[in-house]
């Protein structure tokens, strides 16, 4: 769905795939705050929480994966891997040692935080299941690096095998779908190592990589059934696996499946309808005239807002934990708990006991991540302006 600017030249940003992803990352706040906060977003449990967020930020890579249009392989797979660095490993190198910093000073104030060598956090992504700290959420760019990776050297390598496209993208899928349905059995069959865990996370990622990539290339103009129909057909499509997966962890209500254990199968089934759902709905608001800036903003930055939403909750909690100490506002923060607060800072919120805080709570996450993704952009539209400008100056100078 591309759009027509101004000046008549078609654009490649897609206003649908912004709210999908904005879609996506709402659900990601309200689940780490009490998981029963997305049941009405999920149809009274019908569609699982936890069988579809995570596959839908990668149904959305998958759309916008892109190898290198250069012929050979280790030039453009040398390019294709720094970008891929700069764009998720940096952000996540950056923001965890940002935290792991943070932690260490709130540690002398009695808060409980984890310390790491510097072996240990620069080996952290790659053998750890996710960081200890502030941005845990952050495991999910890690895991889609190296996801990511593994689609370029498998999409390389069968299109050098195979030259027709279709053909070359269905053989890539039944390769996927082996590999996939490996690791589902080795996790479930085996006591396997965290980083063992770390890899195969980051297999089982590839399916909905290539999913978004084949949607985009041959299903999306192909989309074309009106919603009534759709509906009825998602809607079915899933009782039939609530029925089918009774007493299972696809059950309704359940929150617990993660894409291992022996229904690891049934979690790419209950991923593509999930998705299925969650895409019709965001071309339905697609079609309302005005365009929000601060949806095209949010929509664009859900990287950091992952990264950064537990932040702005634990904020919301450090002033909680202040007026307490003070005795200020005492019926807002009525069960507090002091300690369990100090010792697990992280996932600590109110919610439970007071559940008018929930917006609250909400809006200070997404507004800490938002005004943390501005500043970001900020320096680093100034820093590209400031080496852009050094090189033409140096460029520009006589030899």
């Amino acid at each position: 769905m591309k759009e027509a600017n101004p000046s008549g030249r078609k654009s490649n940003f897609n206003y649908q795939m912004c709210l999908l992803s904005l879609i996506g990352i709402c659900f990601v706040l309200l689940g780490h705050l009490r998981n029963d906060l997305v049941s009405p977003g999920t149809f009274d449990g019908w569609f699982p929480y936890y069988s579809f967020h995570m596959p839908l930020f990668l149904f959305i890579s998958g759309y916008f994966f892109r190898t290198p249009s250069e012929k050979g392989f280790f030039l453009p797979f040398g390019r294709f891997l720094w970008k891929k660095f700069r764009s998720l490993m940096i952000p996540y190198y950056l923001i965890n040692g940002a935290f792991i910093l943070f932690g260490m000073w709130m540690g002398t104030f009695g808060f409980t935080y984890y310390s790491y060598t510097i072996p240990e956090f620069l080996a952290m992504p790659w053998i750890y299941c996710q960081p200890i700290v502030l941005s845990i959420p952050t495991w999910f760019l890690a895991g889609l690096f190296i996801s990511e990776v593994m689609y370029y050297v498998l999409r390389k390598t069968i299109g050098a095998l195979i030259r027709k496209s279709l053909a070359a993208d269905l053989v890539l899928l039944v390769l996927i779908g082996i590999l996939c349905i490996a690791s589902c059995y080795l996790r479930s069959s085996y006591p396997l190592s965290e980083p063992a865990i770390v890899y195969l996370r980051s297999v089982v990622m590839l399916f909905f990589l290539h999913l978004g990539s084949l949607y985009r290339n041959y299903l999306e103009q192909r989309d074309t059934l009106s919603n009534l129909p759709y509906f009825v057909i998602v809607f079915g499509v899933q009782l039939l696996l609530i029925l089918f997966t009774r007493n299972s962890p696809l059950s309704p209500g359940l929150f617990n499946l993660y894409g291992f254990g022996r229904t690891g199968f049934l979690y790419y089934t209950a991923g593509i309808a999930g998705i299925a759902l969650w895409l019709r709905i965001a071309r339905l608001l697609a079609l309302i005239p005005s365009r929000s800036r601060l949806v095209l903003f949010t929509g664009n930055h859900t990287k950091y807002i992952m990264a950064f939403h537990l932040f702005g909750y634990f904020l919301l909690n450090l002033l909680f934990f202040a007026l307490r100490s003070r005795h200020l506002l005492l019926s807002l923060t009525r069960g507090f708990d002091r300690k369990e607060f100090l010792a697990s800072p992280i996932y600590y919120n109110l919610t439970g006991s007071n559940p008018r805080l929930i917006l609250l709570y909400f809006f200070a996450g997404m507004g800490i991540s938002l005004l943390i993704s501005l500043l970001i952009s900020l320096l680093t539209g100034r820093l590209t302006r400031f080496v852009a400008g050094c090189l033409a100056r140096r460029t520009s100078r006589p030899h």
